[in-house]
């Protein structure tokens, strides 16, 4: 019941928290109420429902009849993992509800993912989205040229065109450049034609996310089923608390969302389903690209349907990009965005300071780190002739993960493996939200420790590697020491798509007892 309780709560804090913060921007007759007041109003509401829940009678009794058996009479059975449980459920339910007041009040910086840095607080990516659906509404020819966005001129601001933007309240987070290929600029022009207000959009695409995060999680879990889905179902309260999850949804990065449209393709695939499963990992790639891996691993196990349907949709958004943004866009991506995303040039800022490139996990980052700590030799030839090495081994890893057996444990781990292994081929990627995919993996792996102490060690270890720690005094002790997360990937990644051979216990269609 108090697991219950907790999902249940945590859910209305976004959605309430949210929308009296939106309706109160788009509307002056809303009433304005402070975020801490409707986080405890309605976790009051929750609590009132707890007694005839207790009688199995209202909205928790029956969140609580899908949970499993196994949790009842919990604490009198296994006291301190059920303690434990407990705990990390409410560490949940305040993280993301001081989050919601954040995301909700952009003054409130006690909600940010973390206050002590200012990067933690005003740092955005969503912004780049919004403001360059405006410039391609205002008719810009170019929308992913240097002289936009104040990335590339933090040592020479004059030289950027002067910021000019109609949207409310966007201009203070104009900084990150827009690298996505034109049909994403559908999402945001919506978002520009239905309101005109910034921090509506940032609220908005907020409790959206987290509110598909969870049910794309649970439907995991449900399918994977019996022990395992329940273990990672417990653990979706440690992924919500994480540093690469709290940012992921406070910067608005479309990064997980992609991770969610690929999965749930796969998933859609894998029961037959193939004109959803083909919407749903076709936006995935006109969007980010990189799950466009799941086409060679498609391939080679001879799924030809859902790879026709994929590249149907695929072509069917393109054509309505072109209708709507215009050929533009397509003309700037390819002829002079894409040339500069191969050599690295498109993401130069992340060099300009050894923070920036510390937290950019990317393969292409490495020969970087290891000159900045002392290592002879390294340069941009060596970093671009060690991405395509990397892009030869994935090939590889994919060609050999997709020769398994069919079981759906297995596709899904190798899934998220390959994600997360993916996410490290772009230039640029960072750590505070690109470990989102190798976290997920580790809450379906959790339950190989089966209680052994040493399993459970390198788990938390590999968990701690992934999240984001904070910077240290020292600079160069920094790049090493978030080295650890880029290691702790890749190694996770590999390992699960090349050497992994659990799962195979449960059959394709395991039980949904979570």
């Amino acid at each position: 019941m108090l697991l219950a309780a907790a999902l249940l709560n945590g859910l209305l804090v976004v959605i309430t928290v949210c929308s009296v913060s939106i309706l109160s921007r788009i509307s002056p007759i809303c009433f304005v109420a402070s975020p801490l007041l409707v986080v405890a109003i309605t976790t009051i509401f929750v609590l009132i429902l707890i007694p005839s829940a207790l009688r199995s009678h209202g909205p928790l009794a029956i969140i609580a009849r899908y949970l499993p058996q196994s949790f009842d009479s919990g604490f009198k059975r296994r006291p301190v993992l059920a303690t434990l449980v407990a705990v990390l459920a409410l560490i949940a339910l305040v993280q993301i509800a001081r989050l919601s007041c954040f995301m909700s009040n952009p003054e409130l910086r006690w909600g940010s993912a973390y206050p002590p840095v200012e990067f933690g607080v005003r740092h955005q990516c969503f912004p780049a989205y919004i403001y360059a659906a405006e410039l391609n509404r205002n008719g810009h020819p170019n929308i992913y040229s240097e002289e936009h966005y104040p990335a590339y001129h933090i040592d020479h601001p004059e030289t950027m065109r002067p910021i000019s933007t109609e949207i409310i309240n966007l201009e203070p987070h104009i900084r990150d450049a827009f690298e996505y290929p034109p049909p994403f600029l559908l999402l945001p022009r919506i978002a520009i034609a239905l309101t005109n207000d910034f921090l509506v959009m940032r609220t908005g695409w907020f409790m959206i996310q987290v509110i598909l995060f969870v049910a794309v999680a649970i439907v995991v879990a449900q399918r994977v089923g019996e022990r395992r889905g329940t273990v990672a179902g417990i653990l979706m309260a440690g992924l919500l608390s994480s540093f690469p999850f709290m940012f992921n949804f406070q910067f608005g990065q479309f990064h997980l969302a992609t991770i969610m449209l690929a999965i749930g393709g796969m998933m859609a695939f894998d029961a037959g389903r193939n004109k959803l499963g083909g919407a749903l990992l076709a936006g995935a790639i006109v969007t980010k690209i990189f799950p466009g891996i799941f086409l060679i691993y498609l391939a080679v196990r001879r799924q030809n349907r859902p790879i026709m349907w994929t590249l149907i949709f695929a072509c069917v958004y393109t054509f309505v990009a072109i209708l709507v943004v215009g050929v533009d866009p397509f003309y700037a991506f390819f002829d002079y965005h894409l040339p500069r995303v191969m050599s690295g040039e498109a993401f130069s800022f992340f060099l300009k300071t050894n923070l920036t490139l510390a937290a950019n996990t990317s393969v292409y980052s490495i020969p970087f780190k290891l000159e900045r700590l002392g290592v002879p030799g390294m340069s941009a030839e060596v970093a671009s002739w060690l991405v395509w090495l990397y892009t030869v081994l994935l090939i590889g890893a994919t060609v050999i993960a997709a020769r398994r057996p069919k079981n759906f444990v297995s596709d899904a781990c190798v899934w998220l493996g390959l994600l997360a292994l993916c996410s490290l081929r772009s230039p640029d990627a960072p750590n505070v939200y690109v470990g989102t995919s190798a976290l997920w993996l580790l809450t379906l792996l959790a339950v190989e420790t089966r209680g052994n102490w040493k399993r459970v060690l390198l788990l938390v270890i590999v968990w701690l590697c992934v999240s984001v720690q904070p910077p240290l005094p020292n600079e160069k002790a920094t790049i090493a020491l978030w080295m650890s997360g880029q290691i702790a990937i890749l190694i996770l990644g590999f390992w699960v798509v090349l050497r992994w051979r659990g799962g195979y216990e449960y059959n394709s269609t395991a039980s949904t007892s979570y």
